[in-house]
């Protein structure tokens, strides 16, 4: 008889102690409590409960009851305190009590359990005469779990108007590095009959026509021919319109080639600004104004070298 009373006073301890252990409800109180509610109305709630020492929170299922929707939710946890906050909004006057909110917990050793927290009873009182149901706000999905998409979407356009405000600026920054250089190109002594040949070879080099890159070719030959026109004459040509070119471009050399010069620049704005599309003959065409206009001043350039070796 002693060995039975002691073997059940035992399991009562330890029954005791597993309770003991076990988290608990601190409260469960509706923050803006009433008397009655009507429909439509919102019903908030805050639930604590404190776990004990090892326990570990794992998640929170709501009950779900017809005609009452939550339009927010969140839980706060601090050591191991977890506060449960509910914001509900009754679509019906059968409505009798709150849903039960059960939360996971795992103690020590791994195991999960359930903490139950019953719904409040509430009373719905009658719509009076002149309330209509159509008047009630709707259900907000958006507010559903307390978060809404604007945040990140916010993040995400800034984050785009970031990448695209680096880009214009590290692109107007290499160019005006670009413009840098080309300034000190025609300021730099340099062979302009050297670079010239050099440029020819590398624009051949390229194969545009092949590749179908006429647009391309075009950019690239026209910049060679200015940047050739700058260091032979020591003057900015790079950055001038075709209409300055022409304008400004008053050195004297043969008016036919200088013609054949201005249409060619003319006829390159059409195909880089205006979508003109032309065929591969045309790069050929081009290739032959700028050999011409390679032998043309490689001619003056011997000429001026067999006068100084006459002298």
């Amino acid at each position: 008889m002693k060995k039975r009373l002691s073997l059940i006073f035992i399991i009562v301890i330890i029954s005791f102690l597993s309770v003991s252990f076990a988290g608990e409800l601190i409260s469960n109180k509706i923050t803006n409590r009433k008397d009655s509610y009507a429909v439509g109305d919102l019903v908030k709630i805050k639930v604590c409960l404190q776990l004990s020492e090892g326990e570990r929170f794992v998640s929170i299922e709501d009950e779900k009851v017809e005609n009452l929707y939550i339009r927010n939710k969140y839980h706060r946890i601090s050591n191991r305190e977890i506060d449960i906050f509910r914001e509900y909004q009754i679509f019906s006057i059968d409505l009798k009590k709150l849903p039960d909110i059960k939360v996971k917990v795992k103690d020590k050793k791994g195991k999960e359990y359930t903490i139950i927290v019953k719904g409040k009873p509430i009373k719905i009182k009658m719509i009076s005469k002149g309330d209509k149901i159509s008047d009630i706000i709707p259900p907000q999905k958006g507010i559903e779990t307390g978060w809404t998409p604007f945040p990140l979407l916010f993040i995400v356009l800034l984050l785009l108007f970031l990448i695209i405000l680096i880009i214009v600026i590290v692109k107007r920054l290499k160019r005006k590095h670009i413009k840098e250089e080309e300034q000190k190109l025609w300021e730099k002594e340099i062979d302009p009959i050297e670079f010239f040949e050099r440029e020819l070879e590398r624009i051949k080099g390229k194969n545009y026509a092949e590749k179908g890159l006429i647009k391309e070719f075009y950019y690239d030959i026209t910049d060679v021919i200015r940047k050739f026109l700058s260091i032979y004459y020591k003057k900015n040509y790079i950055d001038k319109t075709t209409y300055e070119f022409k304008r400004d471009f008053t050195e004297e050399i043969d008016p036919i080639l200088k013609e054949r010069l201005v249409s060619f620049f003319e006829f390159s704005d059409l195909v880089k600004f205006a979508k003109h599309k032309p065929t591969s003959e045309y790069v050929k065409k081009a290739f032959e104004i700028a050999e011409e206009l390679l032998k043309y001043y490689r001619e003056i350039r011997n000429s001026i070298l067999e006068k100084n070796d006459n002298l």
